[in-house]
């Protein structure tokens, strides 16, 4: 069985990954699109969900197996991406710094919480209301790790940098036995394949800046984050718009996340970099994999979002599975609940034509 994964990202990455580690043949097609929200992304994770401090969604299972992808990938890749690291979170008033302390003692959150305190962060951060430590959290340098694989890719044979067309699809289509995989982002708004599936671009625009007074091995959240990348460097962000048609980084955002850095961190900051990606979202926020309804040789594996360096690992390795007849597709990532509500609407919009007419 061939497969044919279209898109590099990290989504199509991870997936080319489990399925060649299942002994598959495997062609990547990739337009080298720089602008991905993979190259932009920052790359950071967090079990927690700070807006109702919970514990996200499958966070412990999406965990373990993240740990173990990526430490695998890097012993075969020889490269360094993967950067388990503590998140320091920025209090941003007394009920969430009293929320914070009844919670940490929660068994769903008490291994990631603590009311430990960061010196660093103590000296050099504006926080009258105090911060608290998460633990399982880090980020993923997913240049590095795409470019690693992509070499690998390459060396092997099964990597080409191709723009995608509809006679593109027709000519894959005409391998009898190979199966196309989308994980082509935001840009399955625009396949027709897929395009009843509600992938919501969402841009995000991150900044690299230089904090030359700050030395700390720990994120630090107040609302935005910072990622420490080395050398006093660190990505800043990001920013939430949806539908946004404006692909380019704005320099009036970039001025208003620097403002809202300076309230909590009134030292030194120098601009570095500006860029801007879409990452693809769903209604409700749950990726989407599974098979086209009506043309079986089509799969997609989709709608990541800004959870997409914890949630990939695991969905990967079973989308793997589920694509060598391994396993059956869990029912909350299956496209298909999209294309049930379609054929829905469609239904009644014809049941309303007959009746006005």
């Amino acid at each position: 069985m061939k497969f044919y994964i279209i898109g590099q990202g990290l989504a199509g990455s991870m997936l080319a990954y489990e399925l060649l580690e299942l002994g598959f043949d495997v062609m990547v097609l990739d337009d080298g699109h720089s602008a991905s929200s993979s190259m932009v992304a920052a790359g950071m994770w967090n079990p927690v969900t700070f807006k109702k401090l919970s514990e996200s969604w499958m966070a412990s299972t999406l965990l373990s197996a993240a740990d173990k992808s990526y430490t695998s990938l890097e012993k075969k890749l020889s490269r360094k991406f993967y950067h388990p690291m503590e998140l320091v979170r920025i209090f941003t008033g007394n009920l969430a710094a009293n929320d914070w302390e009844e919670k940490s003692v929660h068994p769903e959150l008490i291994s990631y919480l603590t009311d430990h305190q960061d010196e660093a962060v103590k000296e050099m951060f504006h926080q009258p209301f105090g911060h608290g430590i998460v633990a399982g959290s880090g980020w993923l340098d997913i240049p590095t790790l795409l470019h690693g694989f992509r070499d690998q890719l390459l060396s092997q044979g099964r990597y080409e940098k191709r723009t995608i067309t509809a006679e593109t699809i027709e000519e894959l289509e005409e391998d009898q036995d190979a199966n196309v995989v989308h994980c082509i982002g935001w840009k399955a708004v625009y396949s027709g394949l897929f395009d009843w599936v509600p992938v919501i671009p969402n841009k995000g625009e991150v900044l690299t800046i230089e904090l030359p007074k700050l030395g700390m091995n720990r994120m630090v959240n107040f609302g935005n984050f910072i990622v420490p990348i080395g050398q006093h460097k660190f990505r800043f962000g990001a920013t939430y718009k949806l539908n946004e048609p404006d692909p380019n980084p704005q320099t009036e955002t970039a001025r208003e996340m620097l403002d809202d850095l300076h309230k909590v961190y009134p030292q030194e900051v120098v601009l570095l970099d500006h860029k801007a990606g879409y990452r693809p979202t769903t209604p409700d926020r749950k990726p989407v994999m599974g098979q086209h309804p009506s043309r079986k040789q089509h799969w997609i594996f989709n709608g990541f979002g800004s959870k997409g360096v914890l949630i990939i690992p695991f969905f990967a390795k079973h989308f793997a599975e589920v694509l060598a007849g391994q396993a059956e597709l869990n029912g909350e990532v299956n496209v298909q609940r999209y294309w049930n509500r379609t054929v829905q609407s469609h239904a009644a919009l014809v049941s309303s034509f007959r009746e006005d007419h």
